[in-house]
């Protein structure tokens, strides 16, 4: 049971709540409507408050709107910036100066780099490498320490058999 009575609640939210009024043109649809906010730097939030949308009506008119005027979003602005990373690595760019050209975190860019075709050619090649030095029988920490990997990297690899 509530202590205080709802009524006296929701009167004392709908006062303190502000009345933002949406003046209307005859005619004017929604997304029209969403459009002109948004034009005024208001946030899909607001935007849904003010017109009374569903919040994934409200999230299809910003797509919209960003497409017509070029504005990109987060996720294209990432995968812009992703494609930037990969091409650095496959220049040869090292980790730090990617993560400094692109803003990318170093988990997204180890990602990225770990996912590209060209890290797995390269890891292929430096296994086959730590293969053979091991079939010569050269020690594991020796192995390790020449490729810059981790004792259970080699064991790893040696247990794989690469070829």
């Amino acid at each position: 049971m509530c202590c205080v009575p709802c009524d006296l609640l929701r009167d004392y939210f709908i006062g303190v709540m502000p009345k933002i009024v949406v003046e209307r043109e005859p005619g004017q649809s929604n997304r029209q409507l969403a459009f002109k906010l948004f034009e005024g730097n208001k946030t899909n939030v607001q935007v849904k408050g003010m017109l009374n949308l569903m919040p994934h009506t409200v999230s299809d008119y910003r797509l919209q709107y960003n497409d017509i005027n070029g504005i990109l979003g987060v996720t294209q602005a990432k995968k812009i910036q992703k494609g930037i990373a990969l091409e650095l690595y496959n220049q040869g760019i090292d980790t730090k100066d990617i993560i400094l050209q692109t803003g990318l975190s170093i988990g997204v860019v180890r990602k990225i780099i770990v996912t590209s075709s060209m890290f797995k050619s390269k890891q292929k090649i430096r296994d086959k490498e730590i293969l053979r030095m091991a079939d010569r029988g050269i020690s594991l920490k020796y192995i390790a320490k020449k490729f810059s990997v981790s004792v259970a990297t080699v064991k790893h690899v040696r247990s794989k058999k690469i070829t």
